[in-house]
């Protein structure tokens, strides 16, 4: 298992602060993510700088499960090699994917996954891929609901620089998946990143 670069907790600290002082950055539910042990992160997703806010949030290391079209793009790859990435497809239902998050899991570490699969583009949730749940049932690991509110104000897809809005992120309650009837299918994947993100969709609406 690779070892996150010393540099990863450099940048967490000064990003934590960074982001404080500029974004006025706010972490609501630190308490629903376990101390120790594996578990899921999952937010919603319209901004370059989600990833780095899940860090800054969460006192424990996070690896993520990224999407291949973007792991190589310099600056993202230079933030990759911070942390743990796993490339995937764009449709995140890669066998090869799916198994290296699964091995990451039951080793205890925290994964965050962006069901989504890229950027919103209008702010608004978007149709979410079946990994997420797939991952979710193999492992039966705590699925943390996260809600990122604020970053698509700041620093959407056409923004070269984020202007300094409010950002708030929210760790929902956990949530745990049992598979009941052997092997996990594309179906309850589906279903299951559903129930997922119609959780984000309500910690969203609220204030």
């Amino acid at each position: 298992m690779k070892i996150f670069s010393p540099l990863y907790w450099f940048f967490k600290f000064f990003g934590n602060l960074l982001f404080k002082l500029y974004f006025r950055f706010e972490i609501h539910g630190s308490e629903n993510i376990p101390a120790q042990g594996p578990v899921i992160i999952v937010p919603n997703h319209a901004s370059f700088i989600d990833p780095l806010l899940i860090a800054a949030a969460i006192n424990r290391k996070v690896g993520y499960v990224i999407i291949d079209t973007f792991y190589y793009k310099p600056l993202i790859h230079w933030f990759a090699g911070l942390t743990y990435c796993i490339p995937v497809s764009e449709e995140m239902t890669g066998p090869g994917g799916i198994k290296s998050a699964i091995k990451y899991l039951r080793n205890g570490n925290v994964l965050c996954i962006f069901p989504e699969g890229g950027r919103s583009r209008d702010g608004k949730l978007m149709e979410p891929k079946s990994g997420t749940g797939l991952i979710a049932i193999i492992t039966g690991v705590p699925v943390i609901p996260t809600a990122i509110k604020g970053t698509f104000e700041s620093y959407p897809a056409h923004y070269l620089f984020p202007r300094p809005k409010k950002i708030k992120v929210t760790f929902g309650e956990p949530l745990k998946f049992v598979l009941e009837d052997g092997r996990a299918k594309k179906q309850q994947g589906e279903e299951i990143t559903k129930v997922i993100m119609e959780r984000i969709a309500q910690m969203l609406k609220k204030d």
